[in-house]
């Protein structure tokens, strides 16, 4: 939707004849008509200053291109106006129900309120002649609106009165045939590219598109029907002349009643004509719609036997030509010899129409005496530029010599001037309403040349030799600059650009005029000024002084590896001082003149180019390549590094630069470097991200060096933390590893070898440089492992596996960290026994590397303690009823539990102790021994080592009731455990008995009765019932007399449990 503001801002811009087009388009092709037959009012002109007799200009005065304007209640309406000099403000007077689209308005356009209601003062960036504001008015109605001092009248009708008083029967016909065309929506703009007459034709008859770009050399439209153009367009012959001829469009008639902007190449000319079989002038008809014709565009209407018409007729609208400073429009035609009679004017204006020519030409080819411009007595003609020229026909359509129009004869048919600002008016523009010129006589040529009949041709800022006096600029000598004016003849007061261009190592001094009366120079000292052309030809001398630069350099010490297109050539530079005149310049230029080389180490030389202005000093500059973060291989059979991998830093990542190291005599041979391979890798030895080898040694330092840096370019991106391996073989025995021998890095600018005897070599990649990793520097033992060992056993014991060399710090011991990834089962025995262990080096801030270690060991047979005497326990026996213990009960075990044995009893109604038998023996021939016994007991054995050792405890649990073969328990019977001791004869500290005096179970209740703290317990421990006295009394079972026992045999389980104290 549009957006509309309420008493919006006029806007002006440099270029608005363009802009109508392409931003402004209008809803109905009414809008901007008038189209009733009443004369309109005529636009009087204040006289003007003459150019010759002030040099200050006059104040600008404004005009509507139309006097009085219709337009549609609700519908968007351009209104016209323009300056007789270019200016950058304006005060506008809207209506109140006016208001401005302000969205339509041209780029470098601002606006603000006036003092007084409804007034707009209008800025614009560049100074311009002509405006277009686009409003919209709310209600029918009359209104006046005003520029200035000028003003114009504005009916505003409804849609259906205004299509009513369509009075031109050949406008109406055109309007009912694009009927369809003009309702629809116009607010969709579309700009296309077209290169052949199907879409050309198919753009211009969319009312949607507001911009066609013609994009090839020629068009023919000959037979392409063209309908009547309803809202505006802007097209563009984009295709410049070249080296060929000019680009060629045939059309029938360019119809619109909206507004037409044709724009041509900003260099050559593109020509637009009839002659393909046509054969009647008509280009261009408008019925109310403004036209503006720009730049390198030549309109050429072929007349012959058929219809008489001018190139371009304008209905109540403004026909517009401008240029830029290297080309213009023209409008001109070619008429055969049998219809001079008959030829129109070329340009025919009707209805209050109005022509401004600021830059062009319109001409005859032919000498006719019919005008070139036909004009009814309402219309209007403005001539505004400079290097105004009328007269004598041009030769041809085509005769431009350097873009320049050529004359039959110039000499005597026509009249030219520096300056023109003149209306003109009258049946054929015959009248000269105003004018101003220089020279100030305008009016007077203008009517002689009129009446003669010589009046073919009107050329507006279009340059033609002939014109002017001579301008030239030369150096003092050829050697000191190329002195250049910014043309070659200039009329008297016509301002010239005048450019010292002085040679490189000279420096301009002043301007000298040497001939010439009149001229004068804005600032002699300025290398680029302005010469005003005086009465007769000039010549002006350019003076030049030899200039030279005081440079002082620096030198500058450059890591090794550096690429030259990351390094600031700038930093060479200390100073520069211009002479003469000693002064410090900052703003210099510092170019190359050779190759910098850092790729080898030493001290070198480049030469600098040192560039202020126009001025060149060659000096040279010192700089010191060194090693910063290096490692190296050594050259064959040398003891200097003959190759190189630097590390460097960009934009705080690191890179790896390949190079030469110190060893430059040989760079080009082959055979000169042993066989290094080198791999950047990430995490562990596995993640390879770059494997950089020596394929072969028949090759130099120099291809070898550059094969790495296109693959470390091409590698992904390293970080910080990643790690360079590197191993040397020898060069002519490919299989020996010299690693050792051969590797050096550079430490504070010194070149040592800190790898030791190893088959490889890594470091890490740091923010502080190449940090050496030992992580691959572990020696492995072979050790023995407990049978049946736990993980919590095999990763106390994992760092047994390694020995450290002599050159690891106790730092670089701290950085490791060791895990176990698999290894075999410890509850085989067996001496064959492998496993894989990961060593990880963390470096701390920088990243961590793993290398993965095969790692052997045995596994012991399980060790058993034999029962001892619970009385004298130096001494082995064989006990009898041993229980089945498991045999994975590792380092700390129950080697012995006595069976509590209460014998055969008789039953009793009364309460009963009865007395577990103690503890018998065996014979060597397994038969018991009736004559010996001891005390009940348990043997306990701790063998840990002390750094696994926190003590132990023992405890004991009654199952459950002792229970008959039947079933029935023995209700209320307690088992106790009584004359507790503990012997051992194996020293150490005793453990802790829970309860002193006796134990007595209670059945599903654990009870604690031993235990040992930190160091107490070790070694093996007799935990007895009783002595060699008491040995039948110390293990009792208590029977109530209501239990009730039945004839039959009682037991219950009992669970002794051991187990480790764990750790604080």
């Amino acid at each position: 939707m549009t957006t509309r503001f309420r008493r919006p801002m006029l806007v002006l811009g440099a270029t608005i004849l363009i802009m109508q087009a392409i931003f402004m388009p209008v809803g109905m092709v009414y809008a901007e008509t008038t189209m009733d037959t009443e004369e309109q009012e005529q636009v009087e002109l204040p006289p003007m200053k003459n150019y010759l007799e002030d040099e200050q200009i006059s104040d600008p005065r404004f005009f509507f291109t139309r006097s009085r304007m219709q337009g549609t209640a609700e519908e968007p309406l351009q209104v016209t106006f323009f300056s007789d000099q270019e200016v950058s403000e304006a005060r506008v007077f809207l209506p109140e129900e006016a208001t401005l689209l302000k969205e339509k308005l041209p780029t470098g356009i601002s606006v603000e309120e006036g003092a007084q209601p409804n007034e707009w003062m209008v800025q614009s960036e560049h100074a311009q002649t002509t405006f277009v504001l686009p409003i919209v008015v709310e209600k029918a109605g009359k209104y006046e609106l005003s520029v200035e001092k000028t003003t114009a009248h504005l009916e505003i009708s409804e849609q259906e009165e205004i299509n009513e008083e369509l009075a031109n029967v050949e406008q109406e016909e055109l309007k009912e045939e694009n009927e369809e065309t003009s309702n629809m929506d116009l607010t969709k703009n579309t700009e296309v590219t077209i290169d052949n007459a199907t879409d050309f034709a198919a753009s211009w008859n969319d009312p949607n598109v507001s911009k066609i770009t013609v994009n090839t050399r020629a068009i023919n439209l000959v037979g392409v029907r063209l309908n009547q153009r309803t809202t505006p367009v802007h097209i563009l012959y984009a295709v410049p002349r070249g080296n060929s001829v000019a680009p060629h469009y045939w059309v029938e008639a360019l119809r619109t009643t909206s507004h037409l902007t044709l724009e041509g190449p900003a260099e050559g000319y593109a020509d637009i004509e009839n002659w393909a079989g046509i054969r009647t002038n008509r280009l261009i008809e408008s019925y109310g719609g403004d036209v503006t014709i720009l730049n390198g565009i030549r309109l050429i209407g072929v007349q012959s036997s058929n219809e008489d018409a001018p190139v371009i007729e304008v209905n109540n609208a403004t026909l517009t030509m401008d240029g830029n400073d290297l080309v213009s429009p023209y409008i001109t035609e070619v008429v055969a010899s049998s219809q001079i009679s008959s030829v129109t004017p070329i340009v025919s204006l009707k209805n209050s129409a109005n022509l401004i020519i600021n830059k062009g030409g319109i001409a005859h080819t032919i000498e006719s005496s019919i005008p070139i411009i036909g004009t009814s007595e309402d219309s209007n003609v403005f001539i505004q530029g400079k290097r105004v020229m009328i007269g004598g026909n041009v030769i041809g359509p085509n005769q431009f010599v350097d873009g320049k129009p050529s004359y039959a004869d110039p000499s005597s048919q026509r009249h030219s001037w520096n300056r023109v600002d003149a209306h003109l008016s009258g049946e054929n523009a015959s009248i000269v309403q105003s004018e101003t010129s220089a020279p100030n006589n305008f009016g007077t040529l203008y009517s002689e040349l009129y009446n003669s009949g010589n009046y073919h041709s009107l050329v507006v800022d279009v340059p033609f030799n002939s014109l002017g006096f001579s301008l030239d600029v030369e150096a003092s000598l050829d050697t000191e600059g190329s002195p250049a004016a910014s043309g070659i003849y200039f009329f008297e007061g016509e301002q010239a650009s005048i450019e010292a261009n002085p040679a490189t190592g000279y420096s301009f001094v002043r301007w000298e005029i040497i001939s010439g009366t009149g001229s004068s120079i804005g600032n002699i000292t300025d290398e680029k000024t302005t010469l005003v052309m005086g009465s007769s030809d000039t010549e002006v001398l350019a003076i030049y002084e030899e200039q030279s630069l005081d440079i002082e350099t620096t030198n500058i010490d450059v890591l090794l590896g550096t690429e030259s297109e990351h390094f600031d050539i700038n930093s060479f530079v200390k100073s520069v001082i211009k002479v003469p005149g000693e002064s410090l310049i900052d703003d210099y230029t510092v170019e190359l003149d050779g190759e910098l080389d850092f790729n080898s180490i030493g001290k070198k030389e480049i030469s600098l180019k040192i560039i202020v202005g126009n001025l060149t000093s060659n000096i040279l500059a010192s700089y010191n390549v060194v090693w910063g973060n290096t490692l190296g291989s050594l050259d064959y059979n040398s003891t200097q590094v003959g190759l190189s991998f630097s590390l460097l830093s960009e934009n705080n990542t690191p890179v790896i630069r390949a190079g030469l190291g110190e060893v430059l005599n040989n760079i080009n041979d082959t055979r000169t470097f042993n066989r290094i391979r080198t791999q950047l890798l990430r995490g562990n030895v596995d993640n390879v991200m770059l494997d950089l080898q020596t394929n072969t040694v028949h090759q130099s330092k120099v291809s070898l060096t550059n094969m790495w840096n296109e693959q470390l370019k091409s590698a992904d991106v390293l970080q910080y933390g990643d790690v360079l391996m590197a191993q040397v073989f020898a060069r002519d025995t490919p299989d020996l590893n010299i690693t050792s021998d051969n590797m050096v890095a550079s430490r504070n600018e010194e070149i040592i070898s800190e790898t030791g005897d190893y088959d490889a070599i890594y470091y890490m990649i740091t923010s502080t440089g190449y940090h050496l990793l030992r992580v691959n520097e572990l020696t492995t033992n072979k050790i023995s492992i407990p049978f049946k060992a736990t993980a919590e056993e095999m990763n106390k014991l994992i760092t047994t596996f390694f020995s450290y060399g002599t050159d690891f710090t106790e730092e670089e011991k701290k950085q490791l960290k060791f895990e176990w990834v698999n290894y075999d089962d410890t509850s085989l025995t067996g001496d064959n026994k492998s496993g894989t262990i990961s060593v990880t080096q963390i470096i701390d801030g920088q990243g961590e590397f793993t290398v993965d270690y095969e790692v052997s060991f045995e596994v012991e047979a399980p060790t058993i303690v034999n029962p001892v005497d619970p009385l004298d326990p130096e001494v082995e026996i064989d006990p009898e009823k041993k229980p089945e213990l498991p045999d994975d009960q590792g380092q700390l075990s129950i080697d012995f539990i006595s069976s509590f044995n209460f014998g055969s009893q008789a039953i009793s109604v009364h309460d009963q102790v009865y007395y577990a038998q103690p503890q018998r023996l065996l014979n060597e021939d397994g038969t018991v021994n009736e004559d010996e016994e001891r005390p009940n007991y348990v043997q306990i054995s701790d063998r840990r080592p002390e750094s696994d050792r926190n003590g132990w405890q023992l405890a004991l649990t009654q199952a459950e009731q002792f229970e008959g073969q039947e079933g029935h328990q023995l209700t209320g019977a307690s088992l106790s455990l009584l004359n507790q001791q503990l012997a051992t004869t194996q020293g150490g500290e005793f453990p802790t008995l829970q309860a002193t005096t006796s134990v007595t179970l209670v059945p599903g209740n654990k009870r604690t009765l031993i235990r040992a703290e930190g160091k107490e317990g070790t070694g093996t421990w007799i935990y007895r019932f009783g002595d060699g006295e008491t040995a039948g009394e110390s293990v009792a079972l208590n029977v109530p007399k209501r239990t009730n026992p039945e004839a039959t045999t009682y037991s219950t389980t009992l669970i002794w449990e051991l187990s480790a104290v764990p750790g604080n």
